[in-house]
């Protein structure tokens, strides 16, 4: 669905609609969707960590995690980066009518019930379903220069203790290893 927001300098933009599969009916006009002004990209990161901390207890997640929780670790994380990696397609932010970017940022729940979600939607549902079969796991922002944000990936505690990168975006990738390409070190630096 798509809505009408007013952002706070008093643009409408539209943007799309999202809502978790435990939500309510919607009622009238009344809307699902918030528009939040960040004052830094940090509070941003927090704002998306904190969101995918709380789905690892909903329980549209809890029910996908439990077809990996009896996997042995680490086939278990394996696993786990594999489905999100294959099973949630990635699309990119919808953009206004100027041609510029809406950003959408999905939680766990909702890239899980439409199968789609960009890399905030991707790496906080890999987050949520390891945290929630007891794999420690983090996300792991990529800040560009001052000001950039351009990407959200995870790091996940091996069983030897060591965090090793994982990205549920690049589908040839596993955990611990990136495949070697110049736009990928650039997102790395």
């Amino acid at each position: 669905m798509i809505v009408t927001l007013q952002d706070p300098q008093g643009a409408t933009r539209r943007v799309l609609l999202a809502r978790r599969p435990t939500d309510p009916p919607l009622v009238g006009d009344e809307v699902l969707a918030q528009w939040i002004d960040f004052p830094s990209r940090e509070q941003k990161f927090r704002w998306i960590r904190d969101r995918a901390m709380e789905d690892a207890h909903h329980p549209a997640v809890l029910r996908a995690a439990a077809r990996f929780a009896r996997l042995p670790r680490p086939a278990r994380e394996a696993a786990i980066l594999r489905f999100v990696q294959l099973a949630i397609d990635y699309v990119d932010d919808p953009e206004d009518a100027n041609g510029h970017r809406i950003q959408i940022l999905d939680q766990a729940p909702v890239a899980l019930e439409r199968g789609i979600g960009k890399c905030t939607a991707k790496a906080s549902l890999f987050l949520a379903l390891c945290l929630a079969t007891e794999v420690p796991c983090k996300l792991a922002p990529v800040f560009r220069g001052l000001f950039g944000f351009p990407h959200v990936r995870n790091l996940v505690q091996g069983i030897d203790g060591r965090w090793r990168i994982a990205d549920a975006c690049i589908v040839n990738s596993r955990i611990g290893w990136l495949p070697r390409h110049p736009r990928l070190h650039a997102l790395a630096a």
